[in-house]
C-alpha cells in the first residue's frame, strides 16, 4: 500500500531536467553581469551585459529553429564574454600584432560557420 501512495506522489510532482543549454545561458549571464560590475568607472561597456545578456537569450529562444546542440551554443556564449572583455579595456590593445578586436570577430566567424 506504501509502495503505491508513493508512486501516486512521484506522478504528482513535477519531473526536473537539467536543459544544458538554460544553465550555459544563465552561467554567462551571471559571468557577464560580475565583469560589468568589475569595469573601470566610465567605461562604455559598463552596462554591455544588457545588449550582451540579450544576444545570449535571442540564442537560447531560437536554439530548436537553428539545432543548437549544447556544445555550439556554449561557443557562442563563449564568443560573446570573449567580447565583453572590452570592461577591461582589451579593445585598445593589440596581441601578437593584432588588434584584440580582430580575434573577437575571427572567433564569432569561426563558432558562426561551424553551428
Amino acid at each position: 500500500m506504501a509502495h503505491q501512495n508513493h508512486r501516486t506522489l512521484c506522478q504528482l510532482l513535477p519531473r526536473v531536467t537539467l536543459n544544458p543549454h538554460w544553465s550555459i545561458g544563465a552561467i554567462t549571464t551571471l559571468i557577464m553581469i560580475c565583469l560589468s560590475f568589475a569595469a573601470a568607472p566610465g567605461s562604455t561597456y559598463r552596462y554591455s551585459f544588457l545588449f550582451l545578456g540579450a544576444a545570449v537569450w535571442a540564442g537560447y529562444a531560437v536554439r530548436r529553429q537553428l539545432l543548437l546542440h549544447p556544445f555550439h551554443f556554449a561557443l557562442l556564449c563563449s564568443g560573446l564574454l570573449l567580447h565583453n572583455l572590452g570592461v577591461f579595456g582589451y579593445y585598445r590593445r593589440e596581441f601578437f600584432g593584432l588588434q584584440f578586436d580582430t580575434y573577437v570577430h575571427f572567433y564569432f566567424g569561426f563558432v558562426c560557420a561551424m553551428d
